[in-house]
């Protein structure tokens, strides 16, 4: 059967029939025998399919794909189990609607605003609705709900069945089905008034896990004294892990309501605990809850297992759990896997205390990937491989995480597989007949399912996975358990098992030889010839060394995986100098010195695929351009298909790293690469490449080691400036400035100088990045003490003196050697005669355009990374000539694609500048750029001076006229003539 669309007119007419019946016929509508069954019947359904959606599945959509599930509800305890519609599209959740029967009084009962809210807040779902027909209540449900709020609380909109006409735009611009579909929800939450108190389920059960982590820690080591930490962590993991898989179990029916709350309340909790894992081991037989000796033997008080129990039920529990996503509860996890239970000492012993791995703290924090990266990424991959395939094709499919983490990616895999399985399943009608007699498909309650037998198949065939991290694996075991049970209630489990007892089968599989802990980098010959006593037992945990081939020997035969996804860990291995040694004679192919651990991922993630492989990941995007990624580019010059570039939008939440999607294949088909560039600074909501995105093919024979993402004008104009052009770095020497310690310390002001009449001969002016500006310098009271002899107390009597008032702290941080401060040689430009050149021209290391500016003061830079740069001898360049050129728009439009960027702003190191073309130009080519150069001086000093509006009007029209003088005169230097051209460069082509 077709599902019947309506236009807008229709629509209403539909809703106006609706109110009038509910009109003539509200007195025995409100009648409390009147039942919900019948409100939705009779009112609700109809009401939203005249927006358009599918409530009765008309179109025939396989479950999962379904535009509205009505659930069955199930009533435990007194608690509702389940929503009445979860509204989608494309198989994601965009809406609840909770129905009540018109006797409710929706208005002001706070019993059934708490039971949508809490809903749709765990699902993490904006907005939900509430409604009897006769009422109609939108709540914002990303607020955390309390059962003593009001039943107004975060309710932006309320109206009865008598004002649908008169909203009746609203309604059909917010919850029509295509409406939505565009965006319509997105919209209506930005526009919210109420945007305060909104704390995400992912922060406030983070908070909550963490909590608990904490207090079962501190419990556990006052309890057991003699408990390793690698024990205690692991303890307190798989505690919490069986206790949230058992919860969610309970509200999906599938376990007894209330069996943990009932555990921990006995006088010994957790003996009682144990007895519960025992009979969810003998049913689930995963290793999920495989009893352990040790683990058996801990003592545990129970009242921090009580109080965990208190926080796991309604009413005291603001969250659903059967409608905590899987991703959701991924996302939580990433992050609390990104802190470690450690040991504190205190008197009479030690206690617990939890703190952020030093890894994570060296890479900034955990980046758990949105899910639509992970949903792209997958269909870029796993997806391709099984284009035009039958599930007979498809079972040598193997797919793996290399940095598993929670297992967001391999749970995004696993759910697609499903999906496709039960998709090809039925197909047909006879096809579908051959899946159910071969027990691939079965009836549920639902509609049709994969039989937990063929779940477990493609689990345990096609996915699998590796981490460093211990607890990240038994994490990502937890999620697949989860999400190949979602949707599954007591029936479907209890039918299943069944059928199991007579094939010895469980409800979930061993994942022991899928997901598997160790380090992805480090095999065992990392121990060669290496005296092993130095490794203790802890060091050689943490090393952690991975044979895949051992690992996976069944993979290996066939020469790897097909499928490598994820998002590999952001590590600048100088955190790591016990690795050096060995990524040097490892990955030669592409280790440089200062790489960063991606780079090895990806490196690691292509070798680990077999011959038809692909490969898609999420990374930082500093590869693109880093001069430490020189040979891993090489390397991927022959590997890459696509990379998607989030040039300035920040994908990770509260992260400030610059990312893109790398996509590859083992033995690359084509001959081009497509270099998708992301133009806008917001995260996009998904990834579609027609909108929004620059799209650049180049052909890979052209790619080397730096990568030039130009189109064919771009690469026109690119190669007409470089004909028969000198490069910057033939002509001039370049060199970055010293580094200092802390302000006042080795940076001082004049007053310092003059107090303690610090020698003039050490005593540099000093400025900083930000203080370098395009044809000027802004100076500031800051002098550096510098001195390129031996620093004593006999020749820099007042310095030292000066020193010496700091020296407590100048030992704490790095000490002078034999008491003299001979260190202070370390802190001095790389090239010394450049700095003390008469003339030089000064770069930021970071700017969103070219700052190049003119020195004659000999200034010196406080920060390190300023570049500096003098006219070698002989140079046939006059340098306000090239002052002017390099701050030319031509220039600066070059270097943006030579400069590796960083969001909005590119870094001018030594070896993109020195690739800089310079036109030879004549005596009097260069005399007029050099008095235009000091024209604009003259004219940004007089800019920077204006105080009324007047003087800064005509300053600024002087520096815009000397601008484009110069400009001109650099177009016609490099031949560029073309108006289209000029066009491009000036970012006013269409």
């Amino acid at each position: 059967m077709e599902f019947k669309q309506h236009n807008k007119e229709e629509a209403l007419l539909i809703i106006r029939k609706l109110v009038e019946r509910f009109r003539l016929n509200e007195k025995s509508y409100k009648n409390n025998a009147y039942d919900e069954s019948n409100t939705r019947t009779d009112f609700i359904d109809k009401f939203f399919e005249a927006l358009n959606w599918d409530v009765r599945n008309d179109e025939g959509l396989a479950e999962r794909f379904r535009a509205v599930v009505r659930e069955d509800k199930v009533n435990i305890g007194g608690q509702i189990k389940a929503p009445d519609y979860s509204f989608r599209i494309g198989g994601s959740r965009v809406f609840f609607v909770e129905a009540k029967k018109p006797s409710v009084d929706i208005k002001n009962d706070v019993g059934p605003a708490y039971q949508v809210r809490r809903y749709a807040y765990t699902a993490k779902l904006p907005i939900s609705i509430l409604t009897d027909f006769e009422e109609f209540a939108i709540y914002e449900t990303n607020k955390k709900p309390n059962p003593t709020d009001a039943a107004s609380k975060h309710r932006p909109y309320f109206f009865t069945y008598k004002e649908y006409e008169e909203k009746f735009d609203f309604l059909w611009d917010t919850f029509s089905y295509d409406a939505v579909r565009k965006g319509s929800l997105d919209r209506f939450c930005d526009n919210s008034k109420s945007k305060r108190g909104t704390g995400e389920i992912d922060e406030e059960l983070l908070a909550t896990i963490e909590q608990w982590r904490i207090e079962l820690a501190k419990n556990i080591a006052l309890r057991n004294p003699d408990l390793s930490l690698r024990n205690l962590n692991t303890a307190v993991q798989k505690i919490i892990d069986r206790i949230v898989f058992l919860r969610i179990a309970e509200d999906k029916d599938i376990e007894e309501y209330e069996t943990l709350k009932r555990a921990c309340a006995a006088a010994d909790a957790y003996k009682e605990l144990r007895k519960v894992f025992e009979r969810a081991n003998a049913k689930y037989n995963s290793g999920l809850f495989a009893s352990e000796v040790w683990l058996n033997k801990l003592t545990i008080d129970s009242k921090v297992l009580k109080d965990i129990a208190s926080e796991l039920y309604y009413p005291n529990c603001p969250y659903a759990w059967v409608a905590l996503p899987i991703e959701i509860l991924g996302n939580i996890y990433e992050k609390f896997l990104g802190s470690e239970i450690t040991f504190r000492n205190v008197k009479g012993g030690h206690t617990a205390q939890v703190e952020q791995k030093p890894e994570v703290k060296k890479a900034g924090g955990v980046y758990y990937t949105p899910q639509y990266i992970v949903e792209y990424i997958v269909n870029q991959t796993v997806a391709h491989k099984l284009e035009g395939k039958k599930p007979s094709q498809a079972k040598s499919l193997t797919i793996c995480d290399p940095a598993c983490g929670s297992g967001s990616f391999l749970v995004g895999a696993y759910k697609y597989l499903m999906d496709w399985y039960l998709g090809k399943y039925t197909e047909t009608d006879e096809v579908l007949a051959k899946a159910k007699n071969a027990g691939n498909v079965v009836e549920t309650s639902n509609g049709l399912s994969l039989s937990l037998k063929e779940k477990q198949r493609i689990l345990t065939t096609h996915i699998f996975g590796v981490d460093i991290d211990a607890q990240a694996v038994e994490v990502t075991k937890l999620s697949l358990f989860l999400q190949m049970l979602d949707g599954e209630g007591k029936q479907y489990i209890n039918n299943s098992l069944s059928l199991f007892r007579e094939s010895d089968l469980h409800v979930l599989p061993d994942l022991g030889n899928n997901i598997k802990c160790g380090n992805s980098l480090v095999s065992s010959d990392f121990y060669a010839n290496q005296e092993l006593s130095l490794f203790d037992d802890e060091e050689m945990y943490k090393i952690n060394a991975f044979d895949w081939e051992k690992q996976f020997p069944e993979i290996f035969k066939t020469g790897g995986f097909e499928c490598i996804i994820g998002n590999p860990p952001y590590v600048n291995i100088s955190i790591m100098p016990k690795y050096h040694k060995y990524f040097l004679q490892k990955y030669s192919a592409i280790h440089t010195g200062y790489n960063d651990l991606m780079y090895y991922f990806l490196y690691k993630g292509i070798l680990l695929l077999n011959e038809k492989g692909t490969f898609g990941v999420i990374t930082s995007n500093y590869f693109v351009g880093n001069d430490y990624a020189t040979k891993l580019r090489v390397f991927l010059n022959g590997k890459i298909t696509d990379i998607v570039n989030f040039h300035k939008a920040l994908i990770f939440k509260d992260a400030n790293v610059h990312t893109a999607l790398v996509f590859a294949d083992k033995n690359v088909q084509t001959k081009n690469v497509n270099f998708f560039d992301y133009t806008q600074d917001k995260a996009p909501a998904k990834i579609n490449l027609t909108t929004n995105y620059n799209k650049v093919t180049i052909k890979r024979e052209r790619l080397g080691e730096t990568w030039i993402v130009a189109d064919t004008i771009d690469s026109k104009i690119m190669a007409q400036m470089e004909s028969r052009a000198i490069s910057l770095g033939k002509i001039t020497d370049i060199a970055k400035g010293p580094e200092t310690g802390k302000n006042g310390i080795f940076s001082v002001k004049k007053e310092v100088i003059e107090k303690y009449g610090i020698e003039k001969e050490i005593v540099r002016k000093c400025i900083k990045n930000s203080h370098i500006q395009r044809y000027s310098i802004k100076e500031i009271d800051w002098w550096l003490l510098y001195c390129d002899n031996d620093f004593s107390k006999e020749r820099y009597p007042n310095a030292y003196a000066y020193l010496e008032l700091f020296k407590k702290d100048l030992l704490g941080r790095r000490g002078p050697k034999n008491g003299e401060y001979s260190w202070w040689r370390l802190h001095r430009p790389s090239e010394k005669m450049i700095y003390d050149a008469k003339e030089k021209i000064v770069v930021p290391y970071r700017a969103t355009r070219n700052r190049f500016a003119y020195d004659n003061e000999q200034f010196f830079n406080d920060g390190g990374d300023i570049r500096a740069l003098i006219i070698k001898d002989g140079a046939p360049f006059k340098i306000k000539y090239l002052l002017a050129l390099l701050n030319s728009s031509l220039i600066n439009w070059y270097y943006g694609f030579i400069g590796k960027s960083k969001g909005d702003s590119r870094e001018y190191f030594n070896k993109p500048l020195a690739k800089i073309p310079i036109k030879d130009a004549s005596d009097d080519q260069q005399q007029a750029l050099a008095n235009l150069a000091d024209q604009m001086m003259a004219a940004v000093k007089k800019q920077q001076e204006a105080v009324s509006e007047q003087d800064k009007r005509i300053a600024n029209t002087r520096v815009e006229a000397i601008d484009k003088q110069i400009n001109q005169i650099v177009y016609e230097l490099y031949g560029i003539t073309d108006p289209k051209d000029i066009a491009v460069i000036e970012g006013k082509s269409e």
